[in-house]
């Protein structure tokens, strides 16, 4: 009978000690990706809190016409609604009424944030303070990334100004809040340049929108896997139509949790006229252009909305230093870094071009200075509204062979203070406030693509 061996206390100790030296280069490693994964799901769910304020906002204003002061998301707080269990929401109609918890709910998907709140006002700005989200603080730009990071140190933009990292954040402390600003739901993430350097369609780049503002891109909206083309495509108004393949021009980038997508807005209106409310249903809320927008958009991917007035000064460059607030006290940049000038006019329009530098009810934004000579650099914001054959893209934009006669087309911002009245792109090459009531403006639908499943023209 063979005698059985085993291993001797050498073997075994050689055994232990390279287990250990295993578990010494492995620990490190796999705790670092641990925690990666920790602090991406952290940052996803800091982009989309981002989204659903910027998506509540919009809701919100369509519903209730801009006419509310504020909505708060406590996320240390919690509320039931219908047996499910929500993010403590406030609605505040007035700056002195008491909150209520019956008008809006602030959904969040992926991780919750275990502290601080964000602020909806009704102006469109949109504050965050600095969240606790799986054990990291995480700090919410206006525009551009977000950071989250072990300690509670960020600038005013959210760049982090700590090293290394401290203690895990305690769910009981809430963190320092951080300046916030307006995200409109429908804002691009990046710092608008000058509107003097924006292009034309074709030309290069402005910084905003990642330097392909106003160029064009030929898509289905029911069907992104159609191949889409000039030569296929149905452009213009003669028939307002609202399928098929047909002409987008990009107007700015979106970041949606890690999805970069393109803001598209179509080059004619799919509802040719229409009012924006005939009632003052819940203070002149957006009811018959909601009506017209869903319906024409049903089935429509990306979202389907309109542009807002913010959006609008992004593109043209404007204002670069502070968002528009939408009352009669304004603020303008100058054009000189970091001065501002204030005016208390009650503004009734903002032109698109120009090169002047005052401000006052009669220039808006810039003094009008197109000659018949001249093409307005975003005539492709107002393409097919009222027919003139020999406008030279001066007025009613450069493609406007059409049959339909329309003054523009409806942003859903309402002009604030006044419910009754709202913004509209105007055939002149202007934003121009108008009553809600009037019936020579249509539908333009505006949507949110993944940039991967798109093709930029390269007219």
């Amino acid at each position: 009978m063979k005698e059985k061996k085993g291993f001797t206390l050498i073997e075994l100790l050689a055994v232990i000690v390279i287990l250990a030296i295993i578990a010494l280069i492995a620990t490190p490693i796999v705790l670092s990706l641990i925690e990666k994964a920790r602090k991406g799901a952290a940052e996803d769910s800091a982009y989309g809190i981002r989204k659903e304020a910027q998506l509540l906002y919009q809701t919100t204003l369509m519903d209730r016409a801009g006419s509310f002061n504020r909505i708060e998301a406590d996320f240390s707080k919690k509320m039931t609604v219908n047996g499910k269990e929500y993010v403590e929401t406030k609605f505040y109609a007035t700056a002195s009424s008491e909150g209520t918890t019956d008008k809006a709910i602030f959904e969040v998907d992926g991780t919750k944030p275990t502290n601080g709140k964000v602020t909806i006002h009704g102006d469109g700005k949109i504050d965050y303070e600095v969240l606790t989200i799986n054990s990291y603080y995480c700090c919410i730009p206006a525009q551009g990334n977000v950071a989250c990071e072990k300690t509670n140190s960020f600038d005013a933009n959210c760049k982090y100004t700590g090293s290394g990292s401290s203690t895990t954040p305690s769910g009981g402390n809430t963190p320092t809040p951080t300046p916030g600003g307006d995200d409109t739901p429908t804002t691009g993430d990046d710092t608008p340049t000058t509107g003097d350097d924006t292009p034309t369609t074709g030309d290069d780049t402005s910084s905003s929108g990642g330097g392909i503002i106003g160029h064009i891109v030929y898509l289905n909206p029911k069907d992104l896997t159609v191949s889409c083309s000039i030569a296929n495509s149905q452009i213009g108004l003669g028939t307002p139509n609202a399928s098929g393949c047909m002409k987008f021009y990009i107007f700015g980038e979106v970041l949606d949790g890690n999805v970069d997508k393109y803001k598209l807005i179509l080059d004619h209106n799919t509802t040719a006229n229409v009012k924006f409310a005939s009632t003052s249903t819940n203070n002149y809320a957006m009811n018959e252009a909601r009506t017209s927008l869903e319906s024409d958009t049903a089935d429509w991917l990306g979202n389907p909305r309109l542009i807002t007035a913010d959006e609008v000064a992004e593109i043209i460059g404007t204002n670069s230093q502070d968002t528009l607030k939408w009352s009669s006290l304004k603020n303008y940049s100058s054009g000189v870094e970091n001065e501002l000038i204030d005016t208390d006019n009650y503004v009734d329009w903002f032109d698109f071009d120009g090169s002047g530098t005052t401000y006052s009810e009669n220039d808006g934004w810039k003094h009008k200075s197109l000659t018949a000579q001249e093409s307005s650099r975003y005539a492709w914001l107002y393409d097919y509204t009222a027919f003139n054959a020999t406008h030279l893209c001066t007025s009613y934009g450069c493609n406007n062979a059409t049959d339909v006669y329309t003054n523009g087309y409806w942003t859903s911002t309402t002009v604030t203070d006044i419910s009754n009245f709202a913004w509209v792109i105007f055939y002149q090459g202007e934003l121009y406030r108008v009553s809600k009531d009037t019936n020579n403006y249509g539908i333009r639908p505006v949507i949110e693509i993944d940039k991967n499943l798109v093709t930029v023209s390269n007219e």
